[in-house]
């Protein structure tokens, strides 16, 4: 009969028949699926995919204490020359937006720092001015992975333009060995393969020093002669 018919129709059409006799529409298919949840990181990285890619900048969970922690990679800064740095910095902000309200963590591995993709002072000094007390209230701590003398003697010739606040909260980090001590989870953080290799260099100077290594292969501090610059 037609009663039959309209059963058959639904079926064919995807419809399940329940015992009841009833017609179990599959209304997923039939409204569309849930639309998948999107977090603001991932809203940010869709407009800024750019300078995503490059890895310079990576929120990678939290630390011992719960403080979300926050990587900043100079090696995998392109050359100047093809790098928007005002996107740069707009990805920094929109990235750090989300976590500043909490407590939280930067990392900055210094090594790869070198006059082909380093920014201009002008763009640091912007930086510096874009980042107010919004951004630093939360800071708990700095840390600077691998800092040349250079770095350090310009900190101690521009100390008394930063706040004492800050300066208590920067931390100089020679070897990866010691993050661990800045309760950090060494294992789970993202290091670059080149800033790993360079602070296995610098672990065989310090155990053995320069006197007793005839028969090693030079060590070079960095790639290029002026690696040893402050920005980059």
């Amino acid at each position: 009969d037609q009663s039959d018919e309209n059963f058959a129709a639904a079926a064919a059409a995807g419809g399940r028949i329940t015992p009841e006799g009833f017609i179990d529409e599959d209304f997923e298919d039939t409204l569309g699926s849930p639309a998948t949840e999107v977090n603001t990181q991932d809203l940010v990285d869709t407009e800024f995919k750019d300078i995503s890619k490059l890895g310079v900048i990576q929120v990678v969970g939290d630390d011992r204490l719960g403080r979300k922690v926050i990587i900043f990679s100079a090696c995998r800064l392109p050359p100047s020359n093809t790098l928007d740095h005002q996107r740069l910095l707009k990805y920094i902000i929109n990235t750090l937006n989300q976590y500043v309200e909490n407590d939280y963590v930067l990392v900055y591995f210094h090594h790869g720092l070198n006059s082909k993709n380093k920014p201009s002072f002008a763009w640091l000094k912007q930086a510096y001015s874009e980042f107010d007390r919004k951004y630093k209230k939360n800071l708990k701590a700095f840390l600077i992975v691998h800092p040349t003398k250079l770095i350090k003697a310009l900190y101690y010739l521009f100390r008394p333009l930063l706040s004492v606040k800050f300066g208590r909260k920067l931390a100089y980090v020679n070897y990866l060995s010691e993050l661990k001590s800045h309760n950090l989870f060494l294992d789970q953080m993202p290091i670059p393969q080149r800033v790993r290799e360079y602070d296995e260099r610098q672990a065989h100077i310090r155990d053995f020093g320069k006197n007793n290594l005839p028969n090693l292969e030079p060590i070079f501090i960095d790639d290029s002669p002026d690696a040893d610059l402050p920005y980059a």
